[in-house]
């Protein structure tokens, strides 16, 4: 009896055995000719799309084709940027400098072909550039600056200033708000700006979670 349910009990591991070994083989099977099957590309437009990332010690700018797929490398900076606008064919522009609470101390420009960075728009003494809109014309912009104190919590007790700029003639800024921000107010910032120099702004409370969409307003270039 001993025997025959030994025998009995064998056959069962061996079968288990085999059929573990089976599927192992099917699962190796599929996941060779898986690998095996490039991935097709689809096609999403006759655009260029340009995007930026940081690695440990630069910032990365690249472009890829919506058409062909392929990618582009445009531009390898320092990690201290931030917000890339492709300008032309033949350069961007971007929030340079940032510091610890990541506001920038220029908008500069860089060019595809020789590489130079060059400071366009300066922020105002005291301040730092947290933002910007840009027409669709790119001959207008309009710049977001912050200017708080080292002791603050968030943005209170600090300044919130919006510029308008024509980019033919960066070096004259236009202040259009110039605000305290204290608990519980509301402070301006740009959301966009037209080929005719119109800026739209939102309001936004500091401190306050989810604090903008308080209400739109309108300006023109010169305030």
């Amino acid at each position: 009896k001993n025997f025959f349910l030994f025998l009995f009990v064998a056959v069962l591991i061996l079968g288990g055995v085999g059929v573990s070994i089976n599927t192992a083989q099917k699962a190796a099977k599929q996941n060779t000719s898986t690998e095996k099957k490039a991935p097709t590309f689809t096609r999403l437009a006759s655009k260029t799309l340009a995007y930026g990332y940081w690695s440990d010690k630069n910032s990365h700018i690249e472009a890829v084709d919506l058409e062909s797929g392929k990618i582009y490398a445009l531009a390898t900076l320092d990690l201290n940027i931030k917000k890339i606008t492709v300008m032309s064919p033949n350069s961007m522009i971007f929030i340079n400098k940032t510091d610890a609470r990541d506001y920038g101390r220029e908008i500069s420009s860089f060019n595809f072909g020789n590489k130079l960075v060059s400071p366009t728009i300066f922020a105002a003494e005291g301040y730092g550039i947290d933002d910007y809109v840009i027409s669709p014309s790119k001959k207008y912009l309009a710049t977001w600056e912050i200017s708080v104190p080292e002791n603050s919590q968030g943005l209170i007790g600090g300044t919130s200033r919006v510029y308008t700029v024509d980019l033919n003639n960066p070096q004259r800024k236009n202040l259009i708000y110039d605000e305290p921000i204290n608990s519980g107010s509301s402070m301006h910032y740009p959301l966009a700006i037209t080929n005719s120099g119109e800026v739209y702004m939102d309001k936004f409370e500091a401190n306050n979670e989810a604090g903008w969409g308080h209400g739109v307003s309108v300006s023109d270039f010169s305030g």
